[in-house]
Formats: structure tokens, C-alpha cells, sequence
């Protein structure tokens, strides 16, 4: 009841009450969009931006193919619209490739591939080469 005093006992804390309804009130707004969204194979890397806005996503997804290995696979979630037209962008500067791109609701999943051999070669006099011809 409004108003009726609370013994000590009866009084939950605070701070532990906040987190537990923010984690409930997190697994149901998310959770029709997640039960949505494709499954990550083993060996799939899985970047997850969403709540993030514009560059994060992108960033963050760079941040994955740097580390990753040549051939892995990285699925980046977004739900800022604006990823929709940088992740491509990025991808196609980058020399990955994107195998799929899908929609559910606000949330896109962009799955990309690292090629297993670099489509570009170091040029003459780029860092790390001595600016000598090959051979």
C-alpha cells in the first residue's frame, strides 16, 4: 500500500533491484529480435553494436578484421540506420566480402569474409618494403 511504512526487512536494495528489472525489461525488449536473428555458426565471429550510433558499428567491425584471421567470418548487428550504407562502403574499401545481409525489424546482421590472399600487393616504396624492385 501507498504510504505504509516498511520494516528494514521487507525493504529490497536499491541498487540490486535497479539491475534485475533492467536485465528483465533488456531480455524482453531484445528478445523477439534475437530469437530472430540467425544463429552464430562455430568459428563465426560475432560483433554485436547494437545501441551504438554511427561510426561505432563500423568501427568496432573494423576493429574484429583486424584481428581476425585471413578466411574468418565476422557478423556484425547493427540497429543504427546509417550502417546500412557505411558497413557496405567499409567493406568494399576494406576488400572483404559481404556474403549476406539481412534485415529483422530495426536490427540488419551483415555477415563479411576476410579473403584468404589480399586482393591489393604493397607498392614500390610503401612502408615496409625497401623501394627495390622485386627479384
Amino acid at each position: 500500500m501507498p504510504g505504509q511504512a516498511m520494516y528494514r526487512s521487507q525493504r529490497r536494495s536499491t541498487s540490486d533491484g535497479f539491475w534485475v528489472v533492467w536485465a528483465r525489461l533488456a531480455r524482453e525488449a531484445t528478445g523477439e529480435a534475437m530469437n530472430a536473428m540467425p544463429k552464430t555458426p562455430k568459428g563465426e565471429i560475432l560483433v554485436d553494436a547494437r545501441g551504438r550510433m554511427c561510426p561505432i558499428p563500423t568501427l568496432r567491425l573494423r576493429r574484429a578484421l583486424e584481428r581476425a584471421a585471413p578466411g574468418a567470418r565476422v557478423r556484425l548487428l547493427a540497429d543504427d540506420p546509417v550502417a546500412r550504407i557505411d558497413v557496405p562502403h567499409f567493406a568494399a574499401a576494406a576488400g572483404v566480402e559481404i556474403l549476406e545481409l539481412t534485415s529483422v525489424g530495426a536490427t540488419i546482421s551483415v555477415l563479411v569474409q576476410i579473403p584468404l590472399r589480399p586482393k591489393f600487393q604493397a607498392r614500390r616504396g610503401a612502408p615496409g618494403g625497401n623501394g627495390a624492385p622485386p627479384g
